[in-house]
């Protein structure tokens, strides 16, 4: 009987209200529904939680049972929404991006900010888009990049993959242009967020990235060529599915060969790239020693390289097929898609990331630090591989992880 009158109370209905809608929202809130319709998901997130809140509320207040605790999730949430806002400002509410689509699937976002706070590896921030059509009421996260080029000083860099929802909209929008390449939107940013992983104590440095996931590592090995007084080395390890990655990001991957303590590899890894003859201009063969540039040689040599302690190449199970040249060290050669350069192979193969892990492990004989991001097989194999290996170990090995999911 005191269940089926207690309906007649309003605590009751309300409390049952408030149980069945956060059962929804946590139903929701599961990846593989999130994942498929992030928008959709967001706005009915946020409807749900406001409808929540003031459920709770009038349920507990009758009795004035644990209505603290209403009031201080009201608070932190009320804190966490001026925080933002607050960032917002910071940031400047004036930011304009130059957007543009770079290749058939990134966009490129260059956004002129207020520079009250500075950048720094592993930030990510979340950006609103103020044009109409385009849900500006929602902000996105994508991480941060600082260009080197000079007319990017005091901008942050966004790239982002054209998928569903913003991107593939914000794509759309771009193209519809007049100029069809370039146009100048006003943002909201609201960031930094994200931790700085401290790398500069150790002796050498694995990055390995997957597609988009160079955004998350690149900056690391960037913050290298700024400190020439560091005794540390780098290995760099790109894989992408093909080579239009020079559209977008060649500027980037030249500016790390000016530092002889980087080397890179980037592997192209789609069935039309593995299975392909070399196609590669005879001017991106490798150049001998002595000879003078424009000279070639028509072959692609196994590669070793040798950087202080450490050794980098095929023996690492790295190269397998390759194309590099070697004329001056300041040389890096845009041709079509393609670039190459004496610190930096293209190679159309897949890394054997087993074998590095295990090779780079074994002869550490200082600090060794695995940065990785990319997509999830990539970073289990990355992350089940060094600790497969780190018994076998002489020095410190330690593991980070960038994962582009939340």
């Amino acid at each position: 009987m005191f269940y089926i009158s207690s309906w007649q109370d309003g605590w009751m209905v309300w409390g049952v209200a408030a149980g069945i809608l956060m059962f929804f929202a946590s139903l929701q809130a599961v990846h593989f529904f999130r994942s498929r319709g992030y928008e959709t998901f967001l706005f009915i997130h946020i409807i749900l939680a406001a409808v929540i809140v003031p459920a709770i509320y009038f349920h507990v207040k009758v009795q004035i049972k644990g209505i603290q605790y209403v009031y201080a999730m009201m608070a932190i949430w009320a804190f966490d929404y001026l925080a933002r806002f607050l960032r917002i400002i910071v940031s400047g509410i004036t930011s304009k991006a130059d957007v543009r689509v770079v290749s058939g699937d990134i966009l490129e976002f260059k956004i002129a900010y207020s520079r009250w706070w500075k950048y720094y590896p592993g930030s990510y921030a979340f950006i609103h888009i103020l044009l109409p059509l385009q849900n500006s009421w929602q902000s996105h996260p994508f991480s941060l990049v600082s260009s080197p080029l000079k007319e990017d000083e005091g901008k942050v860099i966004i790239f982002a993959r054209i998928k569903e929802g913003i991107t593939k909209s914000m794509s759309e929008y771009i193209l519809r242009q007049p100029s069809n390449m370039l146009r100048t939107i006003p943002v909201l940013l609201d960031g930094p967020y994200g931790d700085r992983h401290h790398l500069h104590h150790y002796n050498t440095l694995i990055l390995v990235a997957g597609g988009i996931g160079i955004t998350g590592v690149y900056p690391y090995a960037a913050e290298l060529v700024k400190s020439p007084e560091r005794k540390q080395n780098i290995l760099f390890i790109w894989t992408t599915s093909d080579d239009s990655f020079s559209q977008w990001f060649g500027d980037y991957i030249a500016h790390l060969t000016s530092d002889e303590r980087i080397q890179q590899h980037i592997y192209l890894t789609s069935e039309r790239h593995e299975h392909e003859e070399q196609d590669v201009p005879t001017q991106f063969f490798s150049i001998e020693k002595g000879e003078r540039p424009g000279k070639t040689t028509p072959s692609t040599p196994e590669i070793e390289y040798q950087l202080g302690p450490t050794s980098f190449g095929p023996a690492n199970g790295l190269s397998r097929k390759s194309s590099v040249i070697s004329a001056s060290l300041s040389l890096v050669e845009h041709r079509g898609n393609t670039w190459v350069h004496e610190r930096a192979t293209r190679n159309h193969s897949r890394p054997d990331l087993k074998d590095l892990v295990a090779n780079e492990i074994s002869k550490a004989r200082g600090s060794l630090a695995f940065v990785v991001c990319g997509p999830g097989p990539l970073n289990d194999v990355m992350r089940c591989s060094v600790a497969d290996n780190i018994q076998s170990a002489n020095a410190r090995i330690d593991y980070y992880e960038e994962a582009f999911c939340w």
